[in-house]
């Protein structure tokens, strides 16, 4: 079973298992991040995890970083937040999106721009 819900005018796919955020690569702030997570997770009735917003975050930047770049943006473009990952995936997206925002701190960058998150 799946629904489909629309937040801040992205269309999010969700099912007991994951839930998939269309063309999740058009979001360039930390804060619509947050906000459109928030939101899909107040409002989905299917899809529930244990996973924690920095932890979501993480694997959006990371998937959105990576669409920049031009690899894997068959997979990139949308972002596909699921409740049992794999560790080394997991592990993965903990490092990179470390990365991405010690790098952020360090230049004074925050994504999509220069200034407060």
């Amino acid at each position: 079973m799946k629904e489909i819900i629309n937040i801040q005018g992205f269309e999010i796919h969700c099912s007991k298992t994951d839930m998939n955020i269309i063309n999740s690569y058009k979001v360039k702030t930390l804060k619509q991040m947050k906000n459109i997570l928030i939101g899909a997770l107040n409002t989905t009735i299917l899809y529930k995890t244990k996973r924690s917003m920095t932890s979501l975050i993480d694997e959006w930047i990371t998937h959105n970083l990576l669409f920049k770049l031009n690899l894997f943006r068959k997979h990139t473009k949308d972002c596909n937040f699921e409740s049992n990952q794999k560790i080394h995936i997991k592990f993965s997206y903990f490092i990179l999106g470390k990365i991405i925002k010690i790098k952020w701190y360090i230049t004074g960058e925050v994504y999509g721009g220069r200034g407060k998150k």
